[in-house]
């Protein structure tokens, strides 16, 4: 399910939806359920806890980035 209320500030993972071939915010709850949350902004400012990492893939290679900010922008 794809929620349309504002994640702003909430802990979460950025995910890729290969069902609708875009990123989705997940946010797990305390019953271990979990909300996605679809992503309409152009350019999104993430911010990673120091002691986490991202993880993400680019032209079939994997790629593991520690900075603690990262921007993704949407291609048209």
């Amino acid at each position: 399910m794809i929620n349309e209320k504002n994640a702003s500030g909430t802990k979460g993972f950025l995910m890729w939806n290969t069902k609708a071939q875009d990123f989705v915010f997940r946010v797990y709850n305390k019953d271990k359920s979990f909300s996605d949350y679809r992503i309409l902004c152009e350019e999104l400012e993430l911010t990673i806890n120091s002691d986490h990492y991202s993880l993400f893939t680019t032209d079939n290679r994997k790629y593991i980035d520690f900075s603690s900010k990262n921007t993704i922008k949407r291609k048209d």
